[in-house]
């Protein structure tokens, strides 16, 4: 996989590579430029940057459990959020919501960043550290979280339009994190070690349609072979970027992690089937994924204009992958989350 260098204007907004992005301050700046550079000024530019959004998303594997974080902006409304789904008990969410995001802080780039929140005795903080470490502090009145994520997985950067030369959007992922530490909620307590439990990052930026649809597999776990696999698959995003240049074999956001080297994966389609589901390749058998979804996730936000239908299926993946490079492996019920998103907003 190629590494991510910003090479100027006419290129920034089309890739995926391997590497770290600019913050979200840098982004807007580029995305203003990108207008000027497009012909778009004044006014039309300057609405399309109050679409501006924007989400810190983690999420902690283990065998029969999951459990997700997120820190969003939607320019509209933030919202701070937790949620646990197991095998075995009714998913937990807890959160809450800050108008227009206005209390919500992110600054710098991925391997220094600080995210954070607080309202009243309701606080949540993301703190990267000299150590290549991310510590993450989410405490509420029903629930308390204290994580530390290794970064141990190189991440990758995706940039490109949704469609329209105006949606821009850049996302920068890492899957199957070392992680340890606990999380503590009504009647529960699970512990994390590095030895069982896998970390993802999302760290994500975009001038987004009005309204969009996406379906998302995030995979993270050990391999038959004991090798520590994550997986990034969507449709939905990148892979229908006005800027492709090849019809059949365009970069899209899916990929593979395997001992934490990345490497590009085909675009793929997701079908559900039942409760489960398959994940493969469009022209190719190179990825070929069943699912078996445990439990479920589900949170919806009407708020007239701005709405969202979000769906979080816990379960376990299966199948086999190759990636760009040629590497080809088996998995077998490796933990994951797919997602379904349907928003206006």
């Amino acid at each position: 996989m190629k590494k991510f260098v910003d090479t100027g204007l006419t290129q920034y907004w089309e890739g995926a590579y391997e590497g770290e992005l600019l913050d979200f301050k840098s982004l807007s700046k580029k995305a203003s430029e990108h207008f000027e550079h497009k012909g778009i000024r004044g006014i039309s530019k300057n609405l399309f940057l109050l679409r501006e959004k924007k989400w810190l998303w983690l999420g902690v594997f283990k065998k029969d459990f999951f459990a997700g974080f997120g820190i969003v902006n939607t320019g509209y409304i933030g919202e701070v959020f937790a949620f646990c789904v197991s095998a075995t008990d009714q998913a937990f969410q807890t959160g809450w919501r800050v108008p227009f995001g206005l209390t919500l802080k992110y600054n710098g780039s991925l391997s220094k960043l600080v995210a954070k929140a607080k309202t009243g005795s309701r606080s949540v903080r993301f703190i990267a550290d000299s150590q290549n470490r991310f510590n993450f502090r989410f405490e509420r009145e029903d629930f308390k979280a204290n994580l530390e994520f290794t970064q141990n997985v190189s991440p990758v950067a995706v940039l490109g339009d949704w469609g329209r030369v105006t949606n821009l959007a850049a996302t920068q992922k890492a899957v199957s994190l070392s992680v340890q530490g606990e999380i503590e909620y009504p009647g529960k307590k699970v512990i994390f070690s590095p030895t069982d439990s896998f970390g993802a990052v999302d760290l994500s930026w975009g001038l987004f349609p009005y309204r969009t649809q996406w379906q998302w597999a995030c995979v993270a776990g050990l391999n038959m072979d004991g090798k520590r696999i994550g997986l990034n698959l969507c449709e939905g995003t990148y892979e229908q970027s006005s800027c492709h240049k090849f019809a059949d074999s365009g970069f899209s956001e899916n990929v593979l992690w395997v001992d934490g080297v990345p490497e590009s994966l085909d675009i793929v389609r997701f079908e559900r089937e039942g409760s489960g589901g398959k994940i493969q390749s469009t022209k190719s058998k190179k990825v070929d994924l069943t699912f078996e979804k445990v439990n479920f996730r589900e949170h919806r936000v009407d708020l007239g204009v701005v709405r969202s239908n979000l769906k979080q299926n816990f379960g376990h993946f299966s199948g086999t992958v190759e990636d760009f490079s040629g590497r080809k492996l088996s998995i077998y019920k490796i933990p994951g989350v797919w997602e379904e998103h349907d928003a206006l907003w």
